[in-house]
């Protein structure tokens, strides 16, 4: 659990707003030792929309990533802040998993999971 935050604070570096991270949601045991790449955008009241950039060669771990990433809580945007509405590369990895790489910038495709 303490790599998947690590790689999470390293990744809300370019994120709009910092998640509670003191208050991630529980990983699913189906996710120990599985890495991934996610598209993320936190809008201003602080609900994630995401996608797998890359997927993990499995449906049902592809939507248990997206399911874990969307109950990261972020705040309430505060007046004057910026990135909220945008979408940033989010790696996550749990457990004995590399940290996939960061491409420059992810954006919405047709196929989302």
């Amino acid at each position: 659990m303490l790599r998947a935050i690590a790689l999470i604070a390293a990744a809300l570096v370019a994120a709009p707003a910092s998640a509670q991270m003191d208050n991630l949601p529980p990983v699913p045991r189906m996710l120990v030792d599985t890495a991934a790449l996610v598209c993320v955008k936190v809008d201003a009241e602080g609900k994630v929309d995401a996608f797998v950039l890359d997927s993990v060669g499995d449906k049902a771990r592809d939507a248990a990533v997206i399911g874990w990433v969307r109950r990261i809580q972020f705040p309430k945007a505060q007046p004057g802040e910026v990135g909220r509405g945008t979408w940033f590369p989010m790696p996550v990895a749990f457990g004995k998993a590399q940290s996939p790489k960061l491409p420059p910038r992810c954006a919405p495709q047709a196929n989302r999971t």
